[in-house]
């Protein structure tokens, strides 16, 4: 799923600038929020565009955000429409940013928008209430970071 929403980010613009400043404000929240977690890059699928892919760890737990940028608010909402209209399961999360869905196990798996932004939240963990967990509370942390100025 997360697939479809890269293809669709991957418009004629570049918005490398717009995902670097993104990146550069949720490495310092995060940085300050959770210091015992290590970040690294992770390399798109090629041909990706517009989507910067990031991992977080401690002690062999990875969660994965997915930041993908769209030229307006209203693409990047008919985007999370279009991911909601292709999965089954959702469970929606009016109040996380501009709206959000979890979905797979128990709802480990997160996303949301921000503006111009959608945010996708995973999780290797394999403890079900473990992984929704931190799922969750990395969402709200992303978001804090978005919202932070």
């Amino acid at each position: 799923m997360i697939l479809i929403c890269v293809l669709i980010a991957q418009g004629t613009q570049d918005y490398s600038a717009r995902l670097i400043s993104t990146l550069d404000k949720l490495k310092a929240y995060l940085g300050q929020s959770k210091p015992e977690w290590r970040h690294s890059p992770v390399e798109p699928i090629k041909g990706s565009r517009n989507v910067s892919v990031n991992n977080w760890e401690l002690n062999g737990q990875f969660v994965r955000v997915s930041i993908l940028a769209y030229a307006s608010e209203g693409e990047a909402s008919e985007a999370m429409r279009d991911f909601a209209s292709d999965v089954r399961t959702l469970d929606r999360l009016p109040e996380l940013g501009d709206g959000g869905y979890s979905w797979s196990m128990g709802g480990s798996n997160i996303c949301f928008r921000k503006g111009d932004l959608t945010i996708w939240v995973s999780t290797s963990v394999t403890n079900l209430r473990e992984a929704v967990k931190l799922s969750q509370e990395f969402a709200k942390e992303i978001e804090a970071a978005l919202t932070a100025t």
